[in-house]
């Protein structure tokens, strides 16, 4: 929460405050304060609104499989936009436990656009697993970033997979 004076016209001053709460998945803001005018106080409060409209969602499909050493296995890896126009950066952002020697992975797209008008992109993450793997099962988060600018800059989503090598 802050606050903060700032000049409105016909020399009157008007201090506010505002905060941001969360609520059903989305951000509020909302601004109460005061104006000064004329050795008079008049209270105001109220416009309750939404600090960030614009979003995406991040998806993987399947959540979880199974290969086989010699083997290899595809995700998808699926954003899509909730009003937001602009490029999604995903990729592996964490791996439980690292990776093991003879475990690779190659992945088809890195940057995704997005818009109201083509609100869907994909991209295709492959693993393959070589003779010398560790057969044991590796929890993988992906990770989505707004990477465009403007009021989405930064915004981030996360989805999770695990990959049993057997």
């Amino acid at each position: 929460m802050f606050s903060r004076p700032l000049r409105v016209p016909s020399g009157r001053q008007r201090s506010a405050s505002k905060v941001d709460s969360e609520r059903d998945g989305k951000i509020y803001r909302m601004e109460v304060g005061v104006v000064h005018s004329c050795n008079r106080t008049r209270g105001f409060s109220g416009w309750v609104l939404p600090a960030y409209a614009a979003d995406f969602t991040l998806g993987v499909s399947p959540t979880s499989a199974t290969v086989q050493i010699g083997s290899s296995v595809r995700f998808t890896i699926t954003v899509t936009s909730k009003g937001l126009t602009g490029t999604i950066n995903v990729g592996i952002r964490g791996v439980s436990p690292a990776f093991s020697k003879g475990l690779t992975f190659t992945q088809t797209r890195y940057d995704i656009y997005i818009s109201k008008t083509s609100p869907t992109g994909t991209a295709l993450l492959t693993f393959s697993v070589a003779k010398g793997a560790v057969a044991t099962s590796y929890r993988i988060t992906i990770t989505g970033k707004d990477i465009t600018g403007g009021c989405c800059y930064g915004l981030t989503h996360s989805a999770t997979l695990t990959l049993t090598v057997a």
